[in-house]
């Protein structure tokens, strides 16, 4: 979740902009994780958002949820690098020793817990209803408005391994953030996950008032992921976005084997 979280901070700022300084983040349900990126004039918003997307994959496909170190790297030049670490890690020749002495393979403790909560929390529900403030500092984005989005989302029959349920969530923030501020008619966007290909497509309720932006799918689907850790709820999935009562958007998730082709695609319609 803290990965998620990182992300999420990021995906409303300028691709190209500079991260000069050293950025940290920590999910509010999980402030065990501390997720880092080492600020320099060379690390660029983009960068730092796709080592967090490549450092989820690697983690999701290792099935190794630890302490990590990630170097990302252009024409051979150090561009960003991002931590994962407990909260008060000691960093340093101290720090690895004590890393070393555990070999490399302790979990952070407040993930396992989290497994441990979702397998317990199942529920037979078949929809789940949940709130996204725009003004809420907590989630780490600018205001786009005064008020909440309500989602509404009606689970299928058809299982999402939760691997790729994730994997889908960060890239799906990648592939939307350059459409943050923006409306949208319809974007659609396919990835090859760890197990199968997650497709989703979200299209704008045409109507005289209700207009679908960029950065409200990038939050809805940023609290998504909180709603199904907890509830434990990985399945196809249809979603209503409404705002005030009026219907903004409607979101599909479903999934498929995977394909032979690239990692990710996206199309998008303003």
């Amino acid at each position: 979740m803290a990965l998620v979280q990182a992300i999420h901070a990021l995906a409303p700022l300028e691709p190209l902009s500079t991260l000069t300084t050293d950025q940290r983040w920590t999910h509010p349900s999980f402030p065990g994780v501390v997720v880092s990126i080492e600020g320099s004039k060379l690390t660029t918003v983009r960068f730092g958002m796709w080592i967090i997307v490549t450092a989820m994959r690697h983690l999701l496909k290792q099935d190794r949820f630890q302490v990590a170190y990630f170097i990302g790297m252009w024409q051979g030049v150090t561009v960003a690098a991002l931590h994962i670490e407990p909260a008060g890690f000691v960093d340093g020749e101290a720090g690895k020793q004590q890393h070393d002495s555990t070999n490399s393979t302790e979990r952070i403790a407040v993930t396992k817990a989290a497994e441990e909560v979702a397998k317990a929390s199942s529920s037979r529900s078949l929809t789940s209803i949940f709130s996204v403030s725009r003004n809420d500092s907590s989630l780490l984005v600018p205001s786009l408005a005064a008020d909440e989005l309500m989602g509404y989302v009606h689970y299928l029959s058809t299982p999402i391994d939760r691997k790729d349920m994730f994997m889908a969530i960060v890239w799906l923030i990648l592939a939307l953030s350059p459409f943050y501020h923006d409306p949208l008619n319809v974007f659609g966007c396919n990835v090859d996950a760890i197990v199968a290909n997650i497709g989703t497509v979200w299209n704008r309720v045409n109507g005289p008032v209700a207009l679908l932006i960029g950065g409200d799918v990038i939050n809805m689907i940023a609290r998504l992921s909180e709603v199904l850790l907890r509830e434990n709820k990985f399945f196809e999935m249809n979603i209503d976005m409404s705002e005030n009562g009026v219907l903004l958007g409607k979101g599909a998730v479903r999934v498929k084997p995977k394909s032979s082709g690239a990692v990710g695609e996206n199309v998008a319609t303003s």
